[in-house]
């Protein structure tokens, strides 16, 4: 077998690899990967997983979840936005992170194809949901508030991802939590209210 390039696991390895316990830093890292991250597979198979943002905040909370998890981040081949905003970029390899992202339904080129995730339990049985979902809002979410301010509205999650937004509204839903439309726009895309 051809040796996967730096910073990539095989793709053979990623098919073999078991997956990794289920546990608040892996789902609360799964979220934000899925609201910014990325899975990366080249022509020859090799694999990594990245997360992009212009906060740094959330790009050192990133870093402590991937070392808390077992791998290796790396930093680096940030830039400047459109908007002018600084980014960072971070790629790291594990195998087992890997295929338990693509497991529970991440996959490349995600955001307007993701559909409904199948988010383990812990190995106690834990749902670890509400972990995931404060990484899912940390990337993708807003708070709206009233006019005038005062006590917040709403909490808006953007989705491409119409299929994603009515599996996050049935989430929701099971565990009490109502008032979501999967219907509404948001600049253009699927958004799921909470």
């Amino acid at each position: 077998h051809k040796r996967a390039p730096e910073g990539f696991c095989s793709q053979e390895c990623a098919h073999q690899a078991p997956s990794l316990p289920w546990t608040p830093e892996l789902a609360y890292l799964t979220g934000l990967v899925t609201a910014d991250g990325c899975l990366h597979e080249t022509k020859t198979g090799a694999r990594s997983i990245s997360f992009v943002s212009t906060e740094m905040n959330l790009i050192a909370t990133v870093c402590s979840l991937v070392a808390a998890c077992g791998a290796n981040p790396r930093v680096g081949g940030g830039g400047v936005t459109q908007a002018n905003k600084p980014y960072e970029r971070i790629r790291w390899t594990d195998y087992r992170m890997y295929a338990t992202m693509e497991r529970i339904g991440l996959h490349p080129r995600k955001s307007l194809t993701m559909e409904r995730l199948c988010l383990p339990r812990g190995t106690d049985g834990s749902d670890y949901f509400w972990a995931f979902l404060r990484g899912l809002f940390e990337g993708d979410g807003s708070i709206l508030e009233q006019r005038g301010g005062g006590t917040p509205r709403e909490i808006l999650i953007v989705t491409g991802s119409p299929i994603f937004a009515a599996w996050l509204r049935r989430q929701l839903h099971l565990r009490g939590v109502y008032g979501c439309s999967e219907h509404s726009a948001w600049k253009g895309k699927k958004a799921a209210r909470v």
